[in-house]
């Protein structure tokens, strides 16, 4: 054995204030040796001298595993002591103990609960007994829009004394380039096959009017320049511009919650979203690739890319393309390789040679975006700027 590391009273108060922060993390896997499906809990210190530990076997440790999925019925048969443990320290109430090099204190753990969605939910009492959401659930983690809610898109906001475009853009978090988009060059075709889609009702979510009864040449004139005071006429008339409801990010936690937990201190695995978001992208591709007639372009493209599992392939019992799967190393090569990066000719979006050209140069503007958000998302520590860049760029990705 080496010499015993002796720490000054400084470096012991740096260690435990180190080593209060942890994260609780949980998800559903089906076993190929047991065939069958079983929760497991794992928890590991968020230590920031050891980044790089985090993640790894040694400093994960399982907590607890279930049968069954990650549901909330199921986690509350079967985990429910586990809970309210994890709540008695979350509020306070239990301390632990903790040893380093020999000397031993009692502290109090700040946890926090990184998950996909689908686990956040049944935390949060989100689903039914059979797993589906249920109509009356915030199912954002961060804001109150409920479920029965999603289909609600915009909001009607009445012109005020002295207001500006600009003034009425920066209110709302968005560019007057967006206002002018939503109000003057939305397309109804699109909105229609929207509300066809959802079953979302028309009347209360798109409202072909510009300005409430202003004409497009009027409304077009009005943001040509964004500065100018609008029209008192319009002012006086009640008129109304379309934006986009923008909802209140204090989301109430349910009393059948398992965990009463800020959701600040519940975020949602960048891991996940990344997949999804870009399974969700690849198969609008796929979808396009289908209709132009290029599926054997597309799938040369993911092999020259090195994006092998993301080829179509069809199902032999429907004859129909199976949707697009991502793992998540799969995903990120896709987001990297679009070509949304780099020279736009060096991606797999242009190798596939889609023919509408419009739609591919507004394609690779949402795959640049969408790289640019997994970036940042993913990074361990990023910049003030970065941080800064964050926000705004999902709001113009994901509205």
């Amino acid at each position: 054995e080496g010499p015993t590391l002796v720490l000054t009273e400084e470096q012991y108060q740096a260690v435990l204030k180190e080593i209060v922060d942890w994260k609780i993390s949980f998800d559903a896997r089906t076993s190929k040796t047991r065939a069958l499906t079983f929760t497991s809990f794992v928890t590991s210190p968020l230590m920031s001298c050891l980044p790089h530990e985090w993640q790894k076997p040694g400093s994960v440790k399982t907590l607890l595993e279930c049968e069954g999925q990650d549901h909330t019925p199921n986690l509350r048969d079967n985990s429910k002591k586990f809970w309210d443990n994890i709540q008695e320290i979350v509020d306070k109430k239990r301390s632990v103990s903790i040893n380093v090099r020999g000397r031993v204190s009692e502290v109090y753990l700040h946890f926090k609960f990184p998950a996909d969605m689908s686990a956040h939910w049944s935390v949060f009492d989100c689903v039914d007994a059979k797993g589906f959401i249920k109509a009356d659930s915030q199912v954002c983690h961060r804001c109150k829009c409920t479920y029965s809610q999603l289909p609600v898109v915009f909001d009607m906001h009445t012109i005020q004394a002295g207001e500006t475009l600009r003034s009425i853009a920066e209110r709302y978090g968005v560019d007057t380039h967006e206002l002018e988009v939503i109000n003057v060059n939305c397309d109804e075709v699109v909105m229609s096959k929207f509300h066809e889609q959802t079953g979302a009702n028309k009347k209360r979510i798109f409202r072909p009017t510009i300005f409430n009864g202003v004409g497009e040449a009027e409304a077009r004139q009005l943001f040509s320049d964004p500065d100018q005071s609008i029209l008192e006429a319009l002012r006086k008339q009640k008129a109304t511009i379309r934006v986009h409801r923008v909802w209140a990010m204090d989301r109430d936690i349910p009393e059948t919650a398992l965990l009463r937990a800020s959701h600040l201190d519940s975020p949602f695995c960048m891991e996940h979203a990344t997949q999804r978001i870009t399974e969700f992208l690849m198969n609008i591709i796929q979808e396009k690739a289908t209709l132009e007639g290029r599926v054997p372009q597309f799938n040369n493209a993911m092999v020259k890319h090195k994006c092998f599992r993301a080829k179509m392939n069809r199902n032999p019992d429907t004859g129909q393309y199976f949707k697009a799967s991502c793992s998540g190393p799969l995903a990120k090569r896709l987001c990297k390789t679009a070509g949304a990066d780099i020279d736009d000719e060096a991606g797999w979006l242009r190798d596939i040679g889609f023919k509408d050209q419009g739609w591919l140069k507004t394609t690779n503007a949402i795959w640049r975006t969408w790289l640019k958000v997994v970036t940042i998302g993913r990074k361990l520590s990023p910049t003030e700027a970065e941080q800064a860049d964050f926000g705004p760029l999902c709001k113009r990705l994901f509205r």
